[in-house]
């Protein structure tokens, strides 16, 4: 389906079709129509206490804002958003609190590259209650997993 879509590249799998293909699926996910959006752009709304404490917590301690962006809470770097972000995270392959190890990578097999090995793309973090599991395999199931992870990351740095 790729050689027949982009009949003019040289590969039919490469970084450039691959996004190329899904990002109008991915910009069909964002609404920017949020309680958060319509405050930032000087609605008349109020953010509730608890929205006020989750963004200064987002965008402070937890620094979930140097990988996910303000505004748009996706991994697209400023200032023109569209490159994406990549970080290895340590995701580990199962739950385990005590003999977790890193996933392995699907993309090293795509990008053979040694410095793309457990390297994952900072995804969009719109409606993300929505979207059990999480992870990019899945290893969590709730958010609460996910924020115990990066909190015992922040501790090991």
């Amino acid at each position: 389906m790729f050689r027949k879509a982009y009949p003019d590249e040289p590969e039919s799998l490469t970084t450039f079709t691959i996004t190329n293909a899904t990002s109008p699926y991915i910009r069909s996910l964002t609404s920017l129509n949020s309680r958060f959006n319509l405050y930032m752009w000087g609605g008349n709304n109020k953010l509730l206490d608890a929205e006020k404490s989750g963004s200064t917590l987002f965008a402070g301690k937890a620094k979930c804002a140097t990988c996910h962006y303000i505004p748009l809470f996706n991994g697209l770097a400023p200032p023109f958003f569209e490159e994406p972000e990549s970080e290895v995270i340590g995701v580990p392959s199962n739950t385990s609190k005590s003999n977790a190890k890193p996933d392995s990578d699907f993309r090293s097999i795509i990008l053979p590259n040694p410095s793309s090995i457990n390297i994952h793309l900072n995804t969009p973090l719109r409606n993300i209650e929505l979207s059990a599991s999480y992870m990019h395999n899945g290893v969590y199931k709730t958010l609460e997993e996910v924020a115990e992870f990066y909190n015992k990351e922040a501790e090991r740095a």
